[in-house]
């Protein structure tokens, strides 16, 4: 069948008819609300819960639950009276789970409890304003078989007033699933997986960009900073962490206080104090660049900027150096992996440049070992979802993580380990990371883990040994971690780490298994975003060939060109290339300022001239050139060899111009590479090929074959004259 995916409108159809299904054959349900009621997104009412326990139905035992009610309207409602619901069938396998967490909110899924005591009442809501509350319910109350284990309905709606008018349906409502687990001496393993992800953008000029936004991730609240907090929370329970060495670099450049991109040599290359030299660096012959093994520099700056600090970096500053230290101890001992430089988009990079995956590929392991942290390298695409290429081309100790929506069919593996196309690829469960149902906010905490206890428990009743592993989404933020793993130490279900799970045995499957359609690639990056970043790459590589001493120039670029092919611009893919662009120009601007400045006018007395022009460096590091000239006419200049330019100086030179043509002739000098490759600095040169020599040497041979053909023929009368005298 085919796969679900929320970015289907076909497969939300299919999920939505599933669901109704489902919900009347197997609940029995299934009725709609007596009254029309406003669509869940546009309840006047928000409803969260933020508490709730126990997370597992104990017989006996109330249920507490907690949280707020919020008016977002434009009116004023007052007597918002809160009733929990619940249901009283149980949900009873995992396929009915999923298509129960699709279904629409307004669905009826189970009765409100009305007793007096197990409700309270918000008298006014001012719109904007907010109220907690807090229902306590009875076990008696609920009216739920203890002999009857399964996946129960829960959750709490309001009902309120406006100007005593008060609507019979509810206003508000939030909803989740409570589980009940048979006594059982059996356990189910769960294995979290942590992302540490982030889209990262560069000003032209190599900055990061988006200060603000870093230092509110980064500090206390923060998504990033809020990561960090789950380590803590988790206690004993093992986590996973799967990060883009991106967000990492990044993070360190604010924590160097942002400088700009460095023309300056590398460090690495710099000959040891005291060695012997001229104290320039030479280039080792080969190619320089963050692709090349074993020559990749360092991802993080050495230097601080040199430029006066804003508050605003600053503040960026504190954040991410304690960020930065904070992230290295909670991840000793942690399972940690790794995801290609900048998170790019695996299957579109398959398709359109391999060299730029395996760069991201090589890229990530030298950060991480930069980083001091151990990881595992991993291609685990946000979506679950990735072409068969894609995983035949992951390095071979590679963790690969595909979501059970990659396959057409979710495999039956008792360790959630398939073994396809040369490696080991662990199946997640897209529906526990998922959380909801709606109208639960994506990632909301509570949310998450009563999905992940649902079909954990679900699992366990089947006998199912397979983990449920879950990739939290990418952006995820905890808002407050300790409601995610606080209530998870539990009798039935153990914590695992991710190597865990990766060292048991896996089940064949092929690469007809996975299911990559037309829409999913549709959805890739396309072939303009890599072209963009290559050429963004090419600037840098000549930028670097023009430097004197070896830089790091283009190994920084290249980082940057990765994180414009991230997967996170899938959506908007025409910001990263336009990141990419910006950049293309400001580099090429940099080259453009090695100028020439020409003449105004050389005039040639014969087919050969000397003249004289002045080469401008307008970058701060010494820089090698040629210069050459561009003319429709023959006309040559003579190589003068490469030049080397000092910083910020201007250099005399005085080339030979020939040519063999009468005339004027347009002449463009131009600053090029070593390679002869122009780098857009350049003059044009009016050059005037008189050749007055040649015609004054044709007037003097005419003038001196009259001259003696006069005195011959002058000499010839004087002797005819003799002889006629004599005769």
């Amino acid at each position: 069948m085919p796969r679900p995916s929320s970015s289907s409108p076909a497969r939300r159809v299919v999920v939505a008819v599933l669901a109704g299904l489902v919900v009347v054959l197997s609940l029995g349900l299934a009725r709609a609300p007596a009254h029309a009621a406003p669509r869940a997104e546009d309840d006047p009412l928000v409803v969260r819960i933020d508490a709730l326990l126990p997370s597992t139905l104990q017989p006996g035992e109330p249920v507490v639950v907690g949280g707020t009610v919020t008016n977002a309207s434009d009116e004023t409602w007052t007597d918002v009276n809160l009733h929990a619901f619940r249901s009283t069938t149980p949900i009873t396998d995992t396929g009915s789970l999923a298509a129960s967490a699709a279904i629409d909110p307004l669905e009826y899924v189970g009765e409100r409890v009305i007793t007096p005591s197990t409700w309270t009442t918000v008298d006014v809501l001012e719109p904007g304003q907010s109220a907690p509350f807090t229902l306590s319910i009875p076990w008696e109350e609920l009216t739920i078989d203890a002999a009857a284990p399964g996946v129960y309905w829960f959750g709490v709606h309001a009902l309120g007033a406006v100007d005593g008018v008060r609507p019979e349906y509810a206003v508000g409502r939030a909803r989740t699933f409570l589980p009940l687990v048979a006594e059982t001496d059996s356990q189910v393993e769960a294995a979290f997986v942590v992302p540490v992800r982030g889209t990262v953008w560069h000003e032209p000029d190599g900055q990061i960009a988006r200060v603000p936004q870093w230092t509110r991730s980064l500090s206390e609240g923060g998504r990033l900073e809020s990561l960090l907090d789950v380590a803590d929370a988790a206690g004993a329970s093992r986590l996973s962490w799967l990060v883009d060495p991106a967000v990492l670099v990044a993070v360190d450049r604010l924590a160097k206080g942002n400088p700009p991109r460095s023309l300056a040599p590398d460090p690495a290359k710099l000959p040891a104090e005291g060695a012997e030299g001229d104290g320039e660096a030479e280039p080792d012959g080969g190619e320089t660049g963050a692709g090349q093994e074993g020559e990749s520099p360092s991802p993080f700056v050495s230097e601080e900027p040199d430029h006066e600090t804003t508050d605003e970096q600053a503040a960026a500053q504190a954040a991410a150096t304690a960020w930065l230290e904070r992230f290295r101890t909670a991840m000793a001992g942690q399972d940690v992996l790794a995801l290609p430089y900048g998170d790019i988009d695996a299957s579109a990079a398959l398709a359109h440049d391999r060299e730029l995956f395996d760069r991201s590929v090589t890229r990530s392991r030298v950060v991480m070992e930069a980083t001091g942290v151990f990881a595992t390298p991993a291609l685990a695409p946000r979506d679950g979802i990735l072409s068969a290429a894609a995983v035949e081309a992951a390095a071979p100790e590679s963790t690969v993580l595909l979501g059970d929506t990659a396959f057409a069919v979710p495999p039956a593996s008792p360790t959630s380990m398939v073994r396809m196309l040369g490696h080991k690829v662990i199946v997640t469960s897209t529906a526990a990371a998922a959380g909801g149902p709606a109208p639960a906010p994506d990632g909301d905490p509570i949310a998450v883990r009563q999905r992940l206890l649902s079909e954990a428990s679900l699992r366990l009743a089947a006998g199912d040994t397979a983990p449920v592993v879950v990739m939290l989404p990418a952006d995820w933020h905890p808002r407050d971690p300790a409601d995610l793993f606080g209530p998870l130490e539990l009798p039935w279900l153990r914590a695992v780490g991710i190597n865990e799970v990766v060292d048991r045995p896996a089940v064949s499957a092929t690469a007809r298994d996975l299911v990559y359609t037309e829409e999913d690639l549709q959805g890739e990056l396309d072939r303009p975003a890599f072209a963009a970043a290559r050429e963004m790459i090419a600037a840098a590589s000549q930028l670097e060939k023009v430097l004197t001493a070896v830089t790091t120039v283009e190994a920084q670029v290249a980082d940057e060109a990765l994180t414009t092919l991230s997967s996170a611009h899938r959506e908007r893919p025409g910001r990263g290339v336009a990141a990419a662009e910006a950049t293309t120009r400001y580099l090429r601007g940099q080259l453009a300022s090695i100028e020439v400045e020409a003449p105004s006018k050389v005039t040639l007395s014969s087919q050969t001239g000397r003249f004289g022009a002045t080469l401008v460096n307008g970058l701060d590091q010494i820089v090698t050139v040629r210069v050459a000239a561009e003319s429709e006419d023959e006309v040559s200049l003579e190589d003068l060899g490469p030049i080397t330019l000092a910083p910020a100086s201007r250099t005399r030179i005085r080339p030979d111009i020939t040519t063999d043509r009468l005339g004027i002739h347009d002449v463009r000098l131009v600053v090029t590479d070593v390679d002869g490759r122009p780098l857009g600095g350049s003059d044009v040169l009016p050059v005037r090929a008189a050749q007055a020599s040649r015609i004054i040497w044709v007037v003097m041979g005419l003038g001196a074959a009259i001259l003696v053909g006069a005195m011959a023929l002058r000499l010839r009368r004087r002797l005819v004259a003799a002889r006629e005298a004599t005769a």
